[in-house]
């Protein structure tokens, strides 16, 4: 199963992309979204961002996240 989650790019090199996830830094490549730039939120699965979406989808998807994980605890 494959985790999908809203980061923000915070470094873009030749190599990939280094985004913000969950509040740590974590390299993603941009095989999918060569297109990438700093400051866009992406959507990161399997180590890959696989789209660029809006702020209000981000803070959608991350007050739905931090929702669900409350319910868990």
């Amino acid at each position: 199963m494959c985790v999908t989650a809203p980061a923000r790019v915070i470094v873009v090199d030749a190599d990939g992309a280094t985004v913000l996830l969950g509040g740590r830094q974590r390299r993603a490549s941009t095989l999918v979204r060569p297109d990438t730039t700093v400051g866009d939120w992406v959507v990161v699965g399997a180590g890959t961002i696989l789209e660029r979406i809006s702020d209000e989808k981000a803070m959608r998807q991350l007050l739905a996240v931090r929702d669900a994980y409350r319910e868990e605890t």
